[in-house]
């Protein structure tokens, strides 16, 4: 009899083991995770133990109690893959009963998840900081089960730290904790639920912003807001063909406005401001900062049409933003944790420059190219836009089925999501895919409950 319950007991729950196992595999293969300029800024934040604006100081003092530990990424990778596979496992937990859990066990391997699961971005934690909350409210609400004390607190700190990870994110709670206030009514969508609801989210933007604050060293306070409005600022001159800059940016002595026509892009303001040469200086002079503050409402208020076409120029960028954007240019030297991969670039540009080669190294580099190309072609199937058509079907169909669970839960995963691509409309000042990463891990995750949804009855 004993030798039959092993057997049984791996039969039963060998998906779990499975994931367990590709856990390590995935830990080992991109330890200790990606680190980009960004990245690199935000560690000397933590290493030193002062925050600035510029990142998500609750991210950073994270980050500093991990390095007292390990220096280096690596505890920051760590964190965000256990997020990641413990939503996969709770998300397996709550269609155990259904062939629907193999999905989430292939989950991390998906190319839109993978592309960025290893990054140490803020984009990363709040993606999966959301996953994994997300897993839980789909596990409570299928199963219409109550979570303990200790259950209810895990959910609250993993949404919590999502929302202070990302600046945008205040905006985008309202789903989740509607999600949350559901369970704490018990399962019913009524009044009360909703007023809970509004009320959780009220003290959760209090509570981020409170403690971001205590966080931040005054010292290091910039003022990272202004970026935006200059952005904006250099937005509707250049398409003015007149700079409508404060009187500090115009007097500045590297102030150039063909330089900043020749600079701006709808990639990143990095250029315009943070380097040496740029054309645009920025301040923390008070006044200075109400001078620029008065010039953009102005504009706005003057350009309305010029302003929202050139925020939609940003945005649009954002809604077809797909993985590897750069390919052709991109030093993947710069990727520690895939250095095949910077091998079989390397090898194609030898090839390219007509650098003398083995044999061995024209085989590696035809490797090389077939590799390259795929990248290349597949990663436009990859783009947002096909994600940003489901979040909105997904939006309208959940809407209608709020009084089923599975409708209820589609309805969230996707205003959650929507919440934040609306949110970079007015507040991004560049466009890159990782900034919607986390609707792309919350419309993968939620295939199966739109399945689910559209197969139930109301």
């Amino acid at each position: 009899m004993i030798k039959h319950k092993l057997p049984d007991k791996l039969s039963r729950n060998w998906p779990y083991y499975g994931l367990a196992l590709l856990f390590i595999i995935n830990l080992w293969l991109v330890w200790p995770g990606q680190m980009t300029p960004d990245s690199y800024t935000q560690y000397q934040e933590a290493l030193t133990n002062t925050y600035s604006a510029a990142h998500p100081p609750l991210m950073s003092f994270v980050w500093h109690l991990c390095a007292l530990v390990l220096t280096g990424s690596g505890l920051v990778c760590l964190l965000h893959l256990l997020l990641l596979y413990g939503a996969c496992w709770t998300f397996m937990q709550s269609f155990k009963n259904s062939p629907l859990k193999f999905y989430y066990l292939i989950f991390p391997l998906l190319p839109a998840i993978a592309f960025y699961s290893s990054m140490i971005w803020k984009d990363v934690g709040l993606a999966f900081s959301y996953l994994a909350f997300s897993s839980g409210l789909t596990y409570f609400i299928i199963q219409e089960k109550k979570p303990s004390h200790s259950q209810y607190l895990v959910l609250i700190l993993l949404l919590f730290y999502g929302t202070a990870v990302k600046f945008q994110a205040i905006y985008t709670a309202p789903g989740l904790i509607l999600g949350l206030s559901f369970i704490w009514n018990n399962f019913k969508l009524n009044y009360k639920t909703w007023r809970t609801a509004i009320v959780g989210y009220l003290i959760l933007c209090s509570s981020v912003l409170a403690v971001n604050q205590l966080l931040e060293t005054p010292s290091a306070n910039k003022h990272w807001w202004q970026y935006v409005k200059i952005y904006d600022l250099a937005g509707i001159s250049i398409a003015l063909n007149q700079p409508l800059f404060p009187d500090y940016i115009l007097q500045a002595k590297n102030f150039d406005f063909e330089l900043i026509k020749q600079k701006f892009n709808y990639e990143r303001v990095d250029d315009l401001v943070f380097f040496s040469d740029s054309p645009i200086v920025s301040t923390i002079n008070i006044i200075d900062l109400q001078n620029l503050l008065t010039h953009w409402r102005k504009a706005v208020y003057q350009h309305p049409l010029i302003y929202l076409q050139h925020r939609w120029h940003n945005w649009a960028k954002i809604l077809f933003a797909k993985p590897l954007e750069k390919l052709d240019t991109l030093d993947f030297t710069q990727f520690k944790g895939l250095p095949w991969l910077a091998n079989l670039n390397q090898v194609t540009s030898d090839q390219t420059n007509r650098i003398k080669i083995s044999r061995s190294q024209k085989l590696a580099g035809c490797v090389s190219k077939v590799i390259f190309t795929v990248l290349k072609y597949f990663r436009y199937l990859l783009s947002f836009i096909f994600v940003f058509i489901f979040i909105i079907f997904s939006l309208i169909y959940g809407s209608f089925k709020l009084k089923n669970n599975y409708g209820l839960l589609l309805f969230i995963f996707s205003l959650t999501s929507l919440l934040l691509v609306l949110a970079l409309f007015p507040f991004t000042m560049a466009s890159a895919l990782r900034y919607v990463y986390m609707p792309v891990c919350l419309t993968y995750a939620a295939i199966p409950i739109a399945y689910r949804a559209i197969l139930s009855r109301m």
